[in-house]
């Protein structure tokens, strides 16, 4: 064949080439998600689904996790589940400013009631929590999982989990306010996705005083029989036993007559 019919054929064809190229629209790079793992596990399965579908969203995922999170979850589950996602640790340490930077949402897929503490103190003594300082003080909007850190949540009904002092419960519960108050959006493992994509969904339950479960100031009693003699010595309202304590009849007497209410 002539090498200049070649060359025309050639030409011809690389033109077509660039010209389809041209003609169609760039590939959408997409945003990108923070996503932060402290170390939890409560709800993860759940969790893995909503990133599954943010990502399948057109959504970016950048993975942290914490020394305590590699070690429970590990890059590899998250890489079955997830796909070929960017997983970075203390390993492989990036500049907190810049992935603050590059991000365009920060999620907290397990929000951890230790982690919950720190960050409504102001504690940044890994990655993680560095990090939602940095997405804070920069007006990233953040998104927590509040399931695992929620004192009021109705799951702890079923593991009995929800028998503690009301000032402890308390103190738990303003953690959580303190984070709504920094601009952090709380939700249900359920409702990530539609959180983070902005579709409808409802906040974590954030009972106020007048919700939360009222209880007297009491006197913690956990030996197996209450007696007189307990009630006697007693200086609050109410004494709060356990669902197996055993209350002497002279017990409930003296509680009578002192004006004590007895709680299991």
């Amino acid at each position: 064949m002539d090498n200049d019919l070649v060359e025309t054929i050639v030409s011809e064809v690389l033109k077509k080439l660039a010209d389809r190229e041209e003609s169609q629209p760039p590939v959408p790079q997409g945003k990108r998600a923070l996503v932060l793992f402290s170390g939890g596990t409560i709800g993860l399965k759940e969790v893995l689904e909503q990133l599954r579908a943010i990502a399948a969203s057109s959504y970016r995922l950048q993975v942290v996790l914490t020394p305590a999170a590699e070690a429970i979850i590990g890059p590899e589950l998250l890489k079955s589940k997830l796909g070929d996602i960017e997983i970075i640790t203390e390993a492989n340490r990036k500049s907190p400013g810049e992935l603050s930077k590059n991000a365009d949402k920060v999620i907290i897929p397990l929000l951890t009631m230790n982690t919950a503490a720190k960050i409504a103190h102001g504690i940044a003594d890994n990655l993680v929590n560095t990090l939602v300082m940095y997405a804070l003080m920069r007006g990233k909007p953040v998104f927590a999982v509040c399931d695992a850190c929620d004192p009021y949540d109705s799951a702890r009904d079923k593991i009995n989990m929800n028998l503690g002092n009301t000032a402890f419960k308390q103190m738990l519960k303003s953690n959580l306010d303190k984070l709504v108050e920094f601009g952090i959006t709380l939700v249900k493992s359920g409702d990530l996705s539609a959180a983070v994509m902005g579709v409808g969904f409802e906040q974590c339950d954030k009972p106020t005083e007048d919700t939360a479960p009222s209880v007297p100031d009491a006197d913690v009693f956990t030996l197996r029989v209450l007696s007189a003699g307990d009630v006697s010595v007693c200086k609050r309202k109410a004494i709060k036993i356990a669902p197996n304590t055993v209350v002497t009849a002279m017990a409930k007497d003296m509680a009578r007559e002192r004006g004590i209410e007895i709680i299991r």
